[in-house]
C-alpha cells in the first residue's frame, strides 16, 4: 500500500495508513506480519506505509482492509493498493469500499 498526494502545494499525504488481512468472516488472519517501508508521498504525520507479504494459510476468500490510524491527525487521505501474486496470477476483486461491519 502506498500514499497519494492530498495537498499539492506541500506534496504530502494526509493518511496514517493501516493494512489488515481478514478471512471470510472478517477476522484478522493469525500470524500475519505487516512491515513498514517509506511511502511514495511523505505523510503529514511522518509515518511509514504498510507492506504485507503472505502465503495464504488455506483456500477461501480473503480481504485486505485498508484504514487510517485513528490516534493522530492523519485520519484519512488518498492511497494506492498494489497486489502482486506469484507468476502474475490474477486475483478476483469481490468488492471495493465495503464496510465489513462489526
Amino acid at each position: 500500500m502506498n500514499t497519494r498526494d492530498d495537498d499539492v502545494p506541500t506534496t504530502t499525504a494526509a493518511i496514517h495508513p493501516t493494512l489488515t488481512l481478514l478471512d471470510a468472516s472478517n477476522t484478522p488472519v493469525a500470524d500475519t506480519n505487516v512491515r513498514s517501508f517509506s511511502c511514495a508521498v511523505p505523510t503529514a504525520c511522518g509515518v511509514s506505509c504498510p507492506l504485507l507479504k503472505r502465503t495464504l494459510p488455506y483456500e477461501g476468500t480473503f480481504r485486505l482492509a485498508v484504514g487510517a490510524f485513528a490516534g493522530d491527525a492523519c485520519a484519512g487521505g488518498n492511497y494506492k493498493l498494489t497486489l502482486i501474486t506469484p507468476g502474475g496470477v490474477p486475483l478476483a476483486k469481490i468488492a471495493d469500499d465495503v464496510d465489513p461491519g462489526p
